[in-house]
């Protein structure tokens, strides 16, 4: 459980200091029930979605223009990527990379910004970005 909490949500943080003398099992962010319950999820969802072995066989995308854009990337409406700094389950590289691919790099952000199109962005927050105690950094 501490390191579904520690990859996804965030770790343990005290909600006071009051708290953190008292080794008090208030936290922030999630609770140990909700970390349980989220891995039942987890578990469910690893039996009937993507083979991660396979994923990154195919990863970088073999189909994009001289950039890494998708070939449709003019046809998208505005679109964000979110990175999270904390986040060890997709790392900086790979949240870069598919900014690339939907065109919305840090390098085309202040021509986009201008005319409301995509961009990239990341927030201090680990991989489950709403459920962790950062949750407030990227709403």
């Amino acid at each position: 459980a501490d390191l579904c909490r520690d990859l996804f949500f965030g770790g343990r943080r005290p909600s006071s200091q009051e708290d953190n003398d008292n080794n008090s099992s208030t936290f922030l962010g999630i609770s140990d029930a909700d970390v349980a319950r989220y891995q039942t999820y987890f578990r469910r969802d690893t039996a009937a979605t993507i083979d991660l072995m396979d994923l990154a066989k195919q990863l970088p995308s073999a189909v994009v223009d001289a950039e890494g854009r998708a070939p449709f990337y003019a046809a998208l409406p505005p679109t964000l990527v979110l990175g999270a700094t904390q986040d060890f389950i997709v790392d900086r590289e790979g949240v870069l990379e598919t900014a690339r691919y939907f065109n919305a790099t840090e390098e085309q952000q202040q021509q986009q910004l201008e005319q409301s199109k995509s961009r990239v962005t990341f927030v201090e927050s680990p991989h489950d970005v709403f459920l962790g105690s950062n949750w407030t950094h990227a709403a």
